[in-house]
């Protein structure tokens, strides 16, 4: 709820205790949640990247025996495009599912919160150590190789002329 422990929010006494939960309860929930959300998103995307051929096809034969080929185009892609959004949602319930499975088992970015100097340290050092590896690998280390080929190593790639690539250099 909005504005907890702030003026305008409700006063703490009056809240709900929250129900406990089990670490069991929490991992099937968790899990669970993030199977459903991982097949959504799944559906989501295969129906995506079939709007042209398969899904008017299917809408033709199960649906709308009745509509024209051009009719059921348009449909697919109006569902392709709800579809879009569907699996952004999945894909958010997925982050947090999967963020609240690595502070289940100790992966925590807030282990011990008087570690950091400075928030400059917290925000650099902390939080985002946690998506250093996945843009290094998705990012940074594709355009190593496909650029250093064509323009050598004296690119700025690998040297210290490119500060913003060597952020993701190790």
């Amino acid at each position: 709820m909005r504005g907890i422990g702030f003026a305008f929010g409700p006063p703490a006494h009056s809240l709900a205790p929250s129900p406990p939960r089990s670490s069991l309860g929490f991992l099937q929930f968790t899990l669970s949640s993030l199977l459903k959300a991982h097949l959504v998103n799944c559906i989501s995307i295969s129906i995506i990247i079939n709007r042209d051929t398969a899904v008017p096809r299917l809408l033709q034969t199960y649906f709308f025996p009745f509509l024209p080929l051009t009719a059921l185009h348009t449909l697919a892609h109006l569902i392709a495009y709800f579809l879009v959004g569907i699996s952004l949602w999945s894909q958010m319930i997925l982050g947090q599912s999967g963020a609240s499975l690595a502070f289940f088992f100790g992966i925590a970015l807030f282990n011990n919160p008087s570690v950091p100097r400075s928030v400059t340290h917290f925000w650099s050092g902390q939080w985002h150590h946690l998506f250093r590896k996945p843009f290094t690998f998705v990012g940074y280390d594709p355009a190593v190789a496909v650029l250093t080929p064509f323009a050598g190593k004296g690119c700025g790639l690998r040297g210290t002329d490119s500060r913003l690539l060597r952020t993701f250099n190790r």
